[in-house]
Formats: C-alpha cells, structure tokens, sequence
C-alpha cells in the first residue's frame, strides 16, 4: 500500500491512521478454517484436501450453531497460536492499525 502510495505521488499512511491491508494467503476460509483448529490447511499451496470447506469443518464441529463458531472464530482470533498461518499473524498486525 505504501508503494503504491509513493508511486502514486500520494502522501503514505502515518503510524496512526486507520488503514488495515489484512489480506489471506489464499482466500478468508483459510483463516476460519485455521482459527477453528483444523491443521489441513497450508499456505504454500490451496488447501491439501478440496473437499475440506468452511462449511464441513462449521457443520462437524457446531453443527445448526453458527453463533458458536463465529464466537470461537473471534476467541481465536484475540488469542494468538504459536504456529499459526503467516497470513493471519500479519493480518493481525495490520488490523491493530486500526484497534491497537
């Protein structure tokens, strides 16, 4: 963002400006998928298993209960794990730009 800024003769975003670039590797599943525990998923390349989707991994683990996942999404998104998705600890960073 700040290249294209730059080469877009445009002032770059301050420390304090509320501009967040959180941007998965693959696509947004690979973060739900990823904060709801499931170790298939790879960043070097698309998802090892293609049948493996967002909505498999919701219906075996909450089943009907969406607001369960969603609230285990955000419980994993506020407490880091060690080796989780590079994509994610960046996209984290990146959002503290706007909530530190």
């Amino acid at each position: 963002m700040d290249e294209a800024l730059k080469e877009a003769g445009k002032r770059v975003r301050s420390k304090g400006e509320p501009i967040a670039l959180p941007v998965p590797t693959w696509s947004i599943e690979n973060w739900l998928l990823s904060l709801l525990e499931e170790s298939e998923i790879d960043e070097e390349r698309q998802s090892k298993a293609p049948n493996l989707t967002w909505k498999h991994i919701f219906e075996h683990k909450y089943g009907d209960d969406e607001g369960a996942a969603i609230k285990a999404v955000a419980n994993a998104w506020i407490s880091p794990q060690p080796g989780e998705l590079p994509s994610l600890t960046d996209g984290r960073e990146e959002v503290e730009r706007i909530w530190p």
